[in-house]
């Protein structure tokens, strides 16, 4: 009966233990998420991202909480050509 007692506290203690870590950690988190911008490996990989994405000519937009939204717009140029005797206009081939 003193064995299992033994083992039912220390069992108890491994349980607290785990309660607290996963506390610290969650607080951790939080810490984390509060001071994105402050965190400098985020700072390093997100403005390399910022910097290509201004290159190629997006629009980056970086939120609050550390997302960034990149918006990319393509231009296409086509051209057109009245045909006088179809009586509508033709596409021409991109030269």
């Amino acid at each position: 009966m003193y064995r299992r007692y033994v083992y039912y506290e220390s069992y108890l203690t491994m349980e607290k233990r785990r309660k607290n870590t996963k506390a610290k950690t969650i607080k951790k988190r939080n810490k984390k998420s509060e001071n994105i911008l402050q965190d400098l490996k985020y700072m390093c990989v997100s403005s390399n991202l910022i910097l290509d994405a201004l290159k190629r000519g997006c629009e980056v937009a970086q939120l609050p909480n550390g997302d960034l939204i990149v918006t990319e717009v393509k231009t296409f140029s086509v051209q057109y050509r009245w045909d006088k005797e179809a009586i509508k206009l033709t596409k021409l081939p991109n030269s």
